[in-house]
């Protein structure tokens, strides 16, 4: 009874003791309960207030922050990161109660019955192992996700800087040009 009660006691105890509210930090920033992202150690983040006068952090920060992409690739990790510690845990226990009547003599009896399945030694550190392969896997696609966000931001920042220097360059032209024709038009 007792070799049966051990393990019994154990993977409940394993299973209780698995995580915060909290999702996992993940390059500074975590998941709060609301499903928005908060910085390590400080109050919701909110969305920083662009304007004429924004610098690139500021749209890199915005773009981080309420990218849809980015997000789904951060809760994938923290799904596989939630893997690691099911993989290496005992499967439930089963417990079934049945009742039977023996026929010769009429009388009910009751049976109840656990059941642990034990696995065979070195699958669960093997499962834990490619749970947390996989966890690494997920945490690369999403290093490969933010990269991709800031290679995007950049390239659409520096892209937007060139348009206004050269609107503002046309419009110098402009200016010129208008100068040019009085004093054209002041010779003649």
């Amino acid at each position: 009874l007792l070799f049966l009660f051990v393990p019994l006691v154990a993977g409940c105890v394993q299973s209780q003791s698995r995580g915060t509210n909290n999702g996992p930090a993940v390059y500074g920033y975590q998941v709060a309960s609301a499903g928005t992202f908060e910085r390590n150690g400080s109050e919701t983040k909110d969305l920083p207030e662009l304007t004429n006068s924004s610098t690139l952090a500021d749209y890199l920060e915005y773009a981080l922050l309420n990218n849809a992409g980015l997000e789904t690739a951060f809760y994938r990790w923290r799904a596989a990161h939630e893997q690691i510690v099911q993989a290496r845990t005992l499967p439930d226990p089963e417990i079934t109660f049945g009742q039977y009547v023996r026929q010769s003599d009429m009388q009910m009896n009751r049976m109840v019955e656990i059941m642990q399945m034990l696995p065979w030694p070195g699958t669960l550190e093997a499962q834990s192992n490619a749970a947390r392969a996989e966890a690494q896997g997920a945490a690369q696609a999403l290093e490969s996700a933010r990269l991709d966000v800031y290679r995007q931001v950049k390239r659409e920042f520096y892209e937007f800087l060139y348009l206004r220097e050269a609107i503002e360059i046309a419009e110098q032209n402009l200016t010129l040009m208008r100068h040019f024709e009085q004093v054209a038009l002041t010779k003649y």
